[in-house]
């Protein structure tokens, strides 16, 4: 295995033919730290190529005084799959004409959680995160999770004085 460093000077001297070579030795890291932010494997495959396109592009920018070559591709490859998070993100805004309140065989059951009650819990089982949630919102951490807590309460109750079975 060539030294990492001295591949990527080469290349930003114009020798073509390492890239072939940088590319086998990092793939297995650039696609792990992509796969772990996106989950998939289409966008993680776009953000692989999103890396190597960028490293191809600035690699006359690389200084191996500042850090080393891997960890320098392994900082644009998490950017490529942050850049493809964020782009999903914008791909599915939520609206507050999107907060479903109707078409369930209970359409009462929302008229018992208040308003950003109603929004956190449907955001959050639409699986968003905490730190989504509180980038589409504004909310803090806490804020979020005392909605979803106070939510959940409100449900058990409602579903106790329904007479409904509760499975904890």
């Amino acid at each position: 295995m060539k030294d990492l460093n001295d591949l990527l000077k080469r290349y930003a001297k114009g020798d073509a033919a390492v890239f072939e070579q940088i590319f086998r030795e990092t793939y297995g890291m650039v696609y792990a730290i992509a796969f772990n932010y996106l989950r998939d494997k289409m966008s993680t495959e776009d953000a692989a190529q999103d890396t190597y396109t960028k490293i191809m592009q600035s690699v006359h920018m690389f200084n191996p005084v500042l850090g080393n070559a891997k960890a320098w591709i392994a900082k644009i490859a998490r950017n490529s799959a942050l850049d493809i998070l964020r782009k999903k993100k914008e791909e599915r805004p939520i609206f507050e004409d999107d907060i479903v309140t109707e078409g369930y065989a209970d359409d009462e059951i929302f008229n018992i959680f208040s308003k950003d009650e109603n929004l956190a819990l449907q955001l959050k089982m639409r699986r968003y995160k905490y730190s989504e949630i509180s980038a589409m919102t504004g909310w803090d951490y806490f804020k979020i999770a005392n909605l979803i807590k106070s939510a959940k309460k409100k449900l058990i109750k409602h579903m106790e004085n329904s007479k409904v079975t509760i499975d904890r």
